[in-house]
């Protein structure tokens, strides 16, 4: 959901779901690859 508001240039929104959702807070090491891209795209979508 973010990444649709980040394209629909709504970015405040998008980083706010980033800080609900604890984007920072996510563990990385038991995940499946499917799911680190997930994550890895979620965290260009924040440093954009």
């Amino acid at each position: 959901m973010a990444k649709l508001n980040y394209v629909e240039g709504d970015y405040k929104e998008a980083l706010n779901i980033y800080a609900r959702v604890g984007l920072d807070d996510l563990p990385l090491t038991p995940a499946p690859p499917y799911r680190l891209r997930v994550i890895a795209e979620a965290y260009a979508t924040k440093g954009l």
